[in-house]
């Protein structure tokens, strides 16, 4: 895994919009042939935009589906490291979750974290988070590890656009939902 793959990669260059990947419709397999789960569809369809968490691919995307050309595009998208197996606190949650809070600076409350920096974080589980890690930019894989089940994101544009949309949603009364995958 090469880690960062930034806004402007296109692969196929749909609309000349920057997009990543796009496609008309989700298929009937639980994940389909890019490693995005059905339900992210789904609540990308409903809500506009979903957050898709692939533990397998070890990739976060933000997905778009557009009303006016009725399809789904895959705008943003980081490397994504994942809480480990040192106890079930430390272990990410699977499934579909709302986005409940949101805290855009980069200083952490919990004690027990020596202050890492984690801007950026949108909380999804008692207390998991996705978020930019900076180690993980820094260091990849082989950096000092996950956090108590958190999603870490290694590209700071894309952290910083995945909280952007999440607030533009809940100015709404959306709240953005982010599903968490193998």
């Amino acid at each position: 895994m090469d880690g960062t793959i930034g806004r402007r990669t296109l692969l196929g260059g749909v609309l000349g919009l920057g997009v990543l990947a796009s496609t008309t419709a989700p298929v009937e397999a639980a994940v389909d042939s890019l490693g995005i789960d059905k339900r992210t569809y789904a609540y990308a369809r409903r809500d506009g935009y979903a957050i898709d968490v692939s533990k397998k691919r070890h990739l976060a995307r933000l997905v778009y589906y557009s009303t006016r050309t009725r399809r789904y595009y895959v705008w943003y998208k980081s490397a994504a490291r994942f809480g480990d197996d040192r106890g079930p606190s430390y272990v990410t949650r699977l499934g579909a979750f709302r986005i409940d809070r949101r805290r855009i600076g980069d200083a952490n409350s919990r004690a027990d974290t020596n202050s890492a920096s984690m801007p950026f974080k949108l909380y999804f589980y008692r207390g998991q988070a996705l978020h930019y890690s900076a180690d993980f930019a820094r260091n990849g894989y082989g950096g000092a590890g996950a956090s108590h089940g958190c999603v870490n994101l290694n590209n700071w544009g894309a952290a910083a656009e995945f909280a952007r949309i999440a607030r533009l949603l809940a100015s709404r009364g959306i709240a953005m939902v982010v599903v968490i995958h193998n």
